[in-house]
């Protein structure tokens, strides 16, 4: 289970399937009842995103990134950083970054592969990567098998000889190419948005996908109880226990109406934690 705010804010590739699933949902909602009787949002069922091809634990670590903007794929056990296991891990939420369009995650990936690979684990590594038509990845792979420091070691070693013909021929006709460089060398400059980023942006343009209307002296703003429950108990207790039916909250402190510019410096601070005043 995720939210849809936090979902479509970060990427804008699952922002579209949110979009589609969405449109699926409500042709299919016409199809079952008139106009005036369809069931209210709430009473909808619950949104599904199908991600066919995407690995479970993989965009389980993406979904962590997400929601924190980071990423541990070994849950607190540092020494299992340099484990095959973690690394595949790696490839695969790289992969769905590169899907996602989720540049930051991206980078991420690529500087952890980066300090993670060894002599070690570089074969299984390249096996995976080219496996997965991970190229980047590959390239990296291949570039620190061919180093001096590492190159007759590795190829000396029991797990090159279980490597593919294919693979072990690019791998000693590259030992022609030029020393290893680091894998950001390569990489574009765009570094991809922060947490703060989306969300800053979402703010002023995630009315689609709004689910709550703060009403302030008459006039509706589009907002999103996720967001809002998460960074205020206020916001909590209400989106769980007194929420109207249609969705709609009229903003008050007591007797007291805020004005807009200070509301929305209020909501600059619980969506990306603005505290510039006006």
């Amino acid at each position: 289970p995720a939210h849809i705010a936090m979902v479509a804010a970060r990427s804008d590739w699952l922002r579209a399937r949110v979009r589609e699933a969405k449109a699926g949902r409500d042709a299919h909602l016409s199809k079952l009842f008139e106009a005036d009787s369809r069931p209210t949002q709430r009473d909808c069922p619950v949104l599904e995103v199908k991600l066919v091809e995407a690995e479970p634990a993989a965009f389980r670590m993406v979904l962590d990134y997400i929601y924190t903007d980071q990423i541990d794929p070994t849950k607190g056990f540092r020494e299992r950083h340099q484990s095959n296991e973690v690394v595949l891990s790696m490839m695969q939420v790289y992969m769905l970054a590169v899907q996602f369009h989720m540049k930051r995650l991206e980078n991420l990936c690529i500087n952890y592969l980066e300090a993670s690979v060894n002599h070690k684990n570089v074969l299984v590594a390249l096996k995976n990567a080219s496996q997965l038509k991970l190229f980047f990845i590959k390239e990296f792979c291949l570039r620190f098998i061919i180093k001096d420091a590492t190159y007759n070691q590795i190829v000396m070693s029991k797990e090159f000889e279980t490597l593919d013909q294919p693979l072990m021929v690019e791998i000693i006709r590259r030992r022609q190419t030029p020393q290893l460089r680091s894998l950001q060398e390569d990489a574009r400059s765009e570094t991809g948005p922060t947490i703060h980023d989306d969300l800053r942006y979402f703010l002023r343009n995630g009315a689609e996908f709004a689910d709550i209307s703060l009403v302030l002296e008459g006039t509706p703003i589009p907002s999103h109880k996720a967001v809002l429950a998460a960074r205020s108990s206020y916001f909590e207790g209400m989106v769980r226990s007194f929420c109207p039916p249609d969705n709609k909250v009229i903003v008050s402190i007591g007797e007291m109406v805020p004005s807009r510019q200070s509301f929305d410096s209020l909501l600059r601070y619980i969506y990306y934690g603005d505290v510039v005043m006006p």
